[in-house]
């Protein structure tokens, strides 16, 4: 397992906010999605 990067940390606690849009949370969460590719380069981590 990897340690989170900052950016990750930050858009975890923002999408603790029940307040969010839908699009809002789309967009963070394709983000982390992004952010899980470029760090990992695609690999599957095994927890």
């Amino acid at each position: 397992m990897r340690q989170l990067t900052k950016e990750e940390e930050q858009i975890l606690d923002e999408l603790e906010n029940p307040n969010l849009s839908q699009e809002e949370v789309e967009k963070k969460v394709k983000r982390l999605r992004e952010i899980n590719v470029e760090v990992t380069g695609g690999n599957t981590w095994l927890t």
